[in-house]
């Protein structure tokens, strides 16, 4: 009797050959017990959804209507005319709106209307309506390829989306997405800035003699919901939806888009930037009130007060540029601030210059005369200056208030300087003010001493 020997089990003698044969067997079943199992039950499912799969396609191939799965890629009027898609687009909020950097983020439901007589026969008997998730849709009807043209990269996350289907054939569908748009922002008016907030939409595959896009007429489709730009900094205006064509060489597209008209609010920016910018120099034209002394005890407040005022508007002024996209044009902000640093840049000038006259040349009468003359030629000047700058805040004619502005400005201050400069010439007896030296002050003692204070 042939005896065998199986490695790996205890020895407990050799057994028969027909025992072996059977132990093998058995743990080869064993083993390959679950993939059989589950190879089973998944065979079992996929036949019965194929089964159910065949008998619905029968069942509709039957009666010759809209077949699943073979007419999804071919628009209703394939081979004939354009088809007509209606959109609307109504925004929910607004939620940031970044100048600097051209995007706008919106929550925003689109809606679209076309008729596709195919799918009446995907309605249960006797039902007016069926609704259909946007994943189970898009395997059973055809869908318009429409998306947002201008969306950021990774600008899109749709929230919601729903496919209506009636009794006529008319497929309505509905989406509520959040995106961040690319738009193109003009600053030239900051901060009395008006803005078009464009959201654009087109077909991503079909061109115009394939699909069109128009407006919904009714009310409600398109637009915006009240307070929708709370936080934003900004007052919407009223909301303009159009179609546009446009050919690009072989690109010809129909493209719908809804356009909010917004007014930037101006009062936090008039508080944070115009007012900060009036203080200082206020206190810039306060140093023309400081008195002149003979100790020259004033010399040094005078002249930090006015440097000091100057650098503060700089830093003030970067602040500013910090809020603006990089621009190659003129803004009326940067006519403002330009105005303001010419004002102080005289005012430190101008305040050197009486202090100079009246410790280094010794022309007190003068000095005194040009100190009291500039506390009122300054706030003149400065009311000049703003009232061109004021006269236009819509953002045009920049140029031409920038022009008049400095040209103004140069020839008031530029020809009291010279003025100024004549009239010490003329009352001192020093022939040549600009050249006086520590010797000629030792030489004549008389032109530089200060009047004695009456007792």
């Amino acid at each position: 009797m042939t005896r065998c020997h199986t490695p790996g089990l205890p020895a407990r003698g050799s057994w028969p050959a027909a025992h072996c044969v059977a132990y093998y067997w058995f743990a080869v079943c064993v083993g390959f017990f679950p993939f059989w199992s589950s190879a089973a039950h998944g065979l079992s499912v996929e036949g019965r959804g194929q089964r159910y799969y065949r008998r619905e396609l029968l069942a509709r191939d039957a009666s010759n209507e809209f077949i699943p799965n073979e007419d999804v890629a071919i628009r209703p009027n394939v081979g004939g005319s354009a088809d007509i898609i209606k959109f609307g687009l109504f925004v929910l909020t607004f939620f940031d709106i970044d100048v600097k950097r051209g995007t706008h983020t919106a929550d925003i439901v689109t809606m679209l209307r076309w008729k596709d007589t195919r799918t009446i026969g995907l309605l249960p008997k006797g039902a007016e309506s069926l609704t259909l998730a946007y994943a189970d849709a898009r395997r059973m009807i055809w869908l318009p390829d429409i998306a947002f043209t201008n969306r950021d990269v990774h600008g899109v996350e749709r929230i919601s989306s729903g496919i209506t289907i009636s009794s006529l054939g008319e497929i309505e569908k509905v989406e509520r997405t959040l995106v961040r748009f690319k738009n193109i922002f003009k600053v030239n008016a900051f901060p009395f800035d008006a803005q078009r907030l464009v959201m654009r939409i087109a077909s991503t595959s079909l061109m115009t003699d394939q699909l069109e896009l128009e407006p919904m007429l009714e009310n409600g489709t398109s637009g915006y919901r009240d307070n929708v730009m709370e936080s934003t900094g900004f007052i919407a205006v009223k909301a303009e939806p159009s179609v546009e064509k446009e050919v690009d060489k072989g690109l010809e597209k129909s493209r719908g888009q809804l356009v909010v008209l917004v007014k930037r609010d101006s009062e936090p920016y008039l508080q944070s930037l115009l007012v900060p910018s009036w203080l200082i120099l206020g206190v810039s034209w306060s140093v023309f009130w400081f008195p002149l002394l003979e100790k020259s005890t004033f010399v040094m407040p005078r002249v930090a007060t006015s440097l000091i005022s100057f650098l503060s508007f700089l830093t003030l002024s970067l602040r500013t540029n910090s809020m603006l996209p990089i621009r190659s044009g003129l803004t009326w902000i940067d006519l403002f601030e330009g105005n303001c640093q010419s004002l102080m840049f005289f005012t430190v000038v101008l305040n050197i210059f009486v202090c100079v006259a009246y410790h280094r040349l010794g022309a007190f009468k003068e000095a005194e005369a040009m100190d009291l003359e500039l506390k009122f030629i300054f706030p003149g000047m400065s009311f000049l200056q703003f009232a061109v700058c004021f006269w236009k805040i819509d953002g045009t004619g920049l140029q031409a208030m920038y022009i008049i502005t400095t040209v103004v400005l140069g020839l008031c201050f530029g020809s009291y300087i010279a003025f100024s400069i004549m009239r010490l010439r003329s009352k001192m007896s020093i022939p040549n003010i600009s050249v006086l030296s520590p010797r000629s002050e030792a030489a004549n003692p008389s032109a530089t001493q200060a009047p004695q204070a009456k007792s």
